[in-house]
């Protein structure tokens, strides 16, 4: 596949994760960073819809490059496979407040950055290997 299809795909995700956040965050502006509002099926603090925001913006900013995309896929892998880990812990004990539902969005969302980072390696063309002379 070509690396525009990942470009479109990251676009896109970065777009939902700011509308997703930035509803949150409107939703939650006069209370407390404990406090937690329900967008879609996610109950969301403030500073959880922080954090989808900064991915979502850093999302639609590796669009622009190849190389920004396979960076933001892999953090995207990795910091979203340990935020869904440390969700699974006690709620209490956790600043995001993390329910059932967002540790499955982080699941997915961590899933999706190593499908995009396996695509864009698979799309990524391929030099020619050539023998040094006299072998």
């Amino acid at each position: 596949m070509e690396p525009v299809l990942w470009r479109s795909v990251i676009s896109v995700e970065g777009l939902g994760l700011v509308l997703l956040s930035g509803a949150g965050l409107l939703m939650t502006v006069p209370s407390q960073p404990t406090d937690e509002v329900t967008v879609l099926f996610l109950p969301l603090n403030p500073v959880h819809s922080g954090l989808l925001l900064v991915a979502g913006v850093l999302a639609a900013i590796a669009a622009r490059w190849c190389r920004g995309l396979a960076v933001f896929a892999a953090a995207q892998a990795a910091g979203f496979a340990a935020l869904c880990c440390y969700g699974s812990a006690d709620k209490a004990s956790t600043v995001f407040l993390l329910d059932p539902p967002e540790t499955f969005l982080h699941a997915a969302l961590a899933f999706a950055g190593f499908v995009t980072l396996c695509g864009l390696t698979a799309a990524r063309p391929r030099g020619v290997a050539q023998r040094a002379p006299g072998y």
